[in-house]
Protein backbone atom coordinates (compact mmCIF):
# COMPACT_ATOMS: atom_id res chain seq x y z
CA UNK A 1 0.00 0.00 0.00
CA UNK A 2 2.82 2.34 0.72
CA UNK A 3 4.46 1.61 -2.11
CA UNK A 4 1.26 2.66 -4.33
CA UNK A 5 0.72 5.85 -2.54
CA UNK A 6 5.06 6.28 -3.37
CA UNK A 7 4.33 5.68 -6.76
CA UNK A 8 0.99 7.81 -7.42
CA UNK A 9 2.95 10.59 -5.73
CA UNK A 10 6.13 9.97 -8.30
CA UNK A 11 3.59 10.31 -10.73
CA UNK A 12 2.02 13.07 -9.35
CA UNK A 13 5.76 14.85 -9.42
CA UNK A 14 6.66 14.09 -12.92
CA UNK A 15 3.24 15.86 -13.94
CA UNK A 16 3.88 18.60 -12.02
CA UNK A 17 7.35 18.99 -12.99
CA UNK A 18 6.19 18.77 -16.40
CA UNK A 19 3.85 21.17 -16.76
CA UNK A 20 6.07 23.31 -14.83
CA UNK A 21 9.09 23.22 -17.59
CA UNK A 22 5.89 23.75 -20.60
CA UNK A 23 5.23 26.78 -18.79
CA UNK A 24 8.61 28.00 -18.13
CA UNK A 25 9.41 27.16 -22.21
CA UNK A 26 6.54 29.57 -22.85
CA UNK A 27 7.30 32.44 -20.95
CA UNK A 28 10.90 31.87 -21.59
CA UNK A 29 9.92 32.05 -25.79
CA UNK A 30 7.66 35.40 -24.93
CA UNK A 31 10.39 37.02 -23.01
CA UNK A 32 12.69 35.97 -25.88
CA UNK A 33 9.84 37.68 -28.58
CA UNK A 34 9.55 41.10 -26.15
CA UNK A 35 13.43 41.19 -26.76
CA UNK A 36 13.50 40.94 -30.20
CA UNK A 37 10.65 43.05 -29.95
CA UNK A 38 12.36 45.80 -28.00
CA UNK A 39 15.52 45.25 -29.85
CA UNK A 40 13.88 47.08 -33.37
CA UNK A 41 11.59 44.45 -34.64
CA UNK A 42 9.45 44.85 -37.93
CA UNK A 43 5.99 46.48 -37.06
CA UNK A 44 4.34 42.54 -38.37
CA UNK A 45 6.11 40.95 -36.09
CA UNK A 46 5.29 43.56 -33.12
CA UNK A 47 1.53 42.36 -34.29
CA UNK A 48 2.37 38.93 -34.20
CA UNK A 49 3.68 39.27 -30.97
CA UNK A 50 0.65 41.27 -29.47
CA UNK A 51 -1.60 39.29 -30.43
CA UNK A 52 -0.43 36.12 -28.80
CA UNK A 53 -0.12 37.74 -25.49
CA UNK A 54 -3.44 37.53 -23.22
CA UNK A 55 -5.21 40.42 -22.21
CA UNK A 56 -3.42 40.47 -18.66
CA UNK A 57 0.02 39.86 -20.12
CA UNK A 58 -0.50 42.87 -23.04
CA UNK A 59 -1.58 45.53 -19.75
CA UNK A 60 1.50 43.93 -17.49
CA UNK A 61 3.67 44.54 -20.63
CA UNK A 62 2.25 47.88 -21.32
CA UNK A 63 2.42 49.06 -17.55
CA UNK A 64 6.07 47.97 -17.66
CA UNK A 65 6.95 50.01 -20.52
CA UNK A 66 5.19 53.10 -18.61
CA UNK A 67 7.34 52.45 -15.91
CA UNK A 68 10.48 52.27 -18.09
CA UNK A 69 9.58 55.31 -19.63
CA UNK A 70 8.94 57.43 -16.57
CA UNK A 71 11.89 56.27 -15.38
CA UNK A 72 13.96 57.56 -18.18
CA UNK A 73 11.77 60.95 -17.73
CA UNK A 74 12.90 61.15 -14.22
CA UNK A 75 16.53 60.28 -15.10
CA UNK A 76 16.84 63.10 -17.60
CA UNK A 77 15.05 65.59 -15.11
CA UNK A 78 17.97 64.68 -13.04
CA UNK A 79 20.19 65.47 -15.59
CA UNK A 80 18.75 68.66 -16.73
CA UNK A 81 19.10 70.45 -13.33
CA UNK A 82 22.47 69.04 -12.97
CA UNK A 83 23.17 70.63 -16.31
CA UNK A 84 21.93 73.52 -14.82
CA UNK A 85 23.65 73.61 -11.84
CA UNK A 86 27.28 73.11 -13.56
CA UNK A 87 26.62 75.82 -15.80
CA UNK A 88 24.99 78.12 -13.27
CA UNK A 89 28.55 77.57 -11.62
CA UNK A 90 30.53 78.17 -14.51
CA UNK A 91 28.88 81.42 -14.97
CA UNK A 92 30.40 82.52 -11.64
CA UNK A 93 33.30 80.69 -12.04
CA UNK A 94 33.63 83.22 -15.11
CA UNK A 95 32.97 86.43 -13.64
CA UNK A 96 36.00 85.36 -11.10
CA UNK A 97 38.05 84.98 -13.32
CA UNK A 98 37.33 87.97 -15.42
CA UNK A 99 37.50 90.22 -11.70
CA UNK A 100 41.12 88.77 -11.17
Amino acid sequence: RTLNELELAAKSVTHVVRDLVNTVTVLSERSDALRDLNNGGGEQKQREVYQNWSSYEFKANEMEQQVAILKIEKDLITARRKLAEMRKYGYHADESDAEQ
